[in-house]
């Protein structure tokens, strides 16, 4: 079954970076995006800490698969990544980190995505030992991406169906 985007549901992906890493673009992995003209998305990157380390301007996004050396099927169904590139490369230290994708304008048919299904608090993305991380979450109701985020407020939630994303240099 096609998972769609939440318009203004801002979804954070952890991600553990180990050594210092240049990045310039968050990607989201489509699974049927064909460039819906009126859409607008905007991605970042938070640290642990939850204070925001890079965000982009909203933005259409062209269509999913359509990279050079993409599968037919790929091309034909527009699967594949979306990236959105941040204004300028940031270096990351090591440690762990929130990609962060918000669809700001858009329906809730516009963008479907790949996912990893979730049990909603017992997903095992958020399952811990140790120092506590949540690695899928979302907060709704976000017309931008705020200057901080928090996964302990009453705010943050897991009841959804976790996005594929990564952190990539272009």
């Amino acid at each position: 079954m096609a998972k769609y985007l939440t318009p203004q549901r801002l979804y954070l992906c952890g991600i553990n970076i180990t050594e210092t890493t240049p990045i310039n673009t968050v990607v989201l992995f489509a699974r049927g995006y064909g460039g819906v003209a009126s859409a607008r998305f905007m991605a970042g990157i938070y640290r642990e800490n939850g204070t925001r380390v890079a965000a982009s301007a909203a933005q259409a996004l062209t269509m999913a698969g359509q990279t050079p050396g993409s599968l037919p099927a790929m091309s034909a169904n527009h699967v594949g990544s979306t990236p959105i590139k941040l204004p300028s490369t940031v270096n990351l230290a090591p440690g762990r980190y929130w990609a962060a994708w918000l669809m700001t304008v858009g329906a809730a048919t516009d963008y479907s995505f790949f996912h990893v299904q979730s049990e909603a608090p017992v997903a095992a993305a958020n399952w811990f030992i140790g120092t506590p991380f949540a690695r899928a979450w979302y907060i709704n109701s976000q017309g931008s991406l705020p200057a901080s985020v928090n996964p302990s407020a009453a705010t943050a939630l897991a009841d959804h169906d976790i996005p594929i994303m990564a952190l990539a240099v272009t």
